[in-house]
């Protein structure tokens, strides 16, 4: 048998934040390293032990890091870090918090600037395009050859993920480039989500985040997908809807000749939880993004809950609601021509629908 405990938490913190000093730098040597340093100044009992959290900028979750304090000091160091990306750090220690912000200056003198111009910077549900501009910094070498820039996304698990390969940046584009992630990869991001996209500058075609002379953290909201749900032929048991791509959003699919599946999900109004119905749309360029889905052994006389999922089951990309007609099918026997070991039945039905999976089964005994 489980054991239920309860706790209760402190009234308030038992160290001041105005008694701690949190301070941070970037190691000069090390460019992707910042060190810190922590001193609480009180009369009362310190803790000895915190934690830090820090992330970019743009990232939704926090990494982690303990420190110990030795009569309430501690100097320590995160690596591994993104130079050029802007880092939020969060002490909690005592109960209490203190946060700092420190940019991530480059050894190369070189930025990474968003050009926010309306003909190329979309965001829409399933890619976006940006264009970005590679500069040097007041003082630094002026730009020479060739630098690569690579676009990623961060999955649900927080590993991130190449959208395509590199894109040059040289003098002859002036270093700067339009990116569509659509064009570069067949990966498509999903509609009405959270993102996370990286952008890493370096000078080899292979980009990696060890090896970037520059990083920019992007927090990205995808648009809402728009699918066109036509209610088409139905029966008692069964219901057709025509599935149709927004024409907007058809564009840069199409032109990409990339491809959506969905998925449909049930649930009778009454009930909470949706059913998958194992019945999918295969939407392409070959059938102009438009298809039928084709929902099967439904109950008669019942109002349904259609959700209309993309490849990760869970995002909802359209949704609508209706009533099966009540159960109005009939059978009856017009005659029967026997024989001496067989007969002909001859039957007739009504209220069957075009695309019913019924059958008409014959039963007969022996008197």
């Amino acid at each position: 048998e489980a054991e239920v405990i309860s706790v209760k938490a402190a009234d308030r913190a038992y160290v001041s934040s105005d008694d701690i000093t949190f301070s941070l730098n970037q190691n000069e040597t090390t460019k992707t390293r910042v060190d810190y340093s922590v001193q609480i100044s009180s009369a009362d009992p310190v803790p000895a032990s915190g934690c830090i959290y820090y992330k970019p900028i743009g990232v939704q979750m926090y990494q982690s890091a303990s420190i110990s304090l030795n009569n309430g000091s501690a100097s320590k160091w995160v690596s591994g870090l993104s130079v050029g990306a802007t880092y939020d750090f969060m002490l909690y220690v005592g109960g209490a918090t203190k946060e700092q912000t420190l940019k991530l200056d480059t050894a190369s003198g070189i930025e990474l600037t968003r050009v926010e111009d309306g003909a190329t910077d979309y965001t829409g549900p399933y890619d976006i395009v940006r264009t970005y501009k590679m500069t040097s910094v007041d003082g630094a070498e002026e730009l020479t050859g060739s630098y690569y820039l690579q676009l990623q996304y961060q999955n649900e698990y927080g590993s991130y993920y190449n959208l395509g390969s590199s894109v040059e940046l040289n003098a002859d584009n002036g270093y700067q480039a339009t990116v569509s992630s659509i064009e570069r990869s067949s990966t498509l991001l999903q509609p009405d989500m959270d993102y996370t996209l990286r952008w890493l500058l370096g000078k080899s075609s292979s980009v990696f985040d060890s090896s970037a002379e520059y990083c920019v953290y992007e927090a990205i909201h995808t648009a809402k997908a728009k699918i066109v749900l036509e209610a088409g032929d139905n029966g008692c048991n069964y219901q057709n809807y025509t599935v149709k791509l927004d024409a907007d959003d058809i564009i840069n699919v199409k032109a990409n000749n990339r491809n959506i599946s969905l998925y449909g999900y049930l649930k009778k109004e009454s009930e909470t939880q949706y059913v998958n119905t194992n019945s999918s749309c295969y939407l392409s360029s070959y059938n102009d993004y438009s298809n039928t889905l084709t929902l099967k052994n439904l109950e008669a006389d019942t109002r349904y809950e259609l959700s209309l999922r993309g490849p990760n089951r869970k995002i909802e990309y359209a949704k609508t609601t209706f009533t099966t007609p009540a159960d109005q099918r009939a059978l009856s026997v017009t005659s029967a021509d026997t024989f001496i070991d067989n007969a002909t039945i001859n039957y007739s039905i009504s209220g069957f629908g075009e695309q019913t999976t019924d059958y008409i089964l014959c039963y007969y005994r022996e008197w």
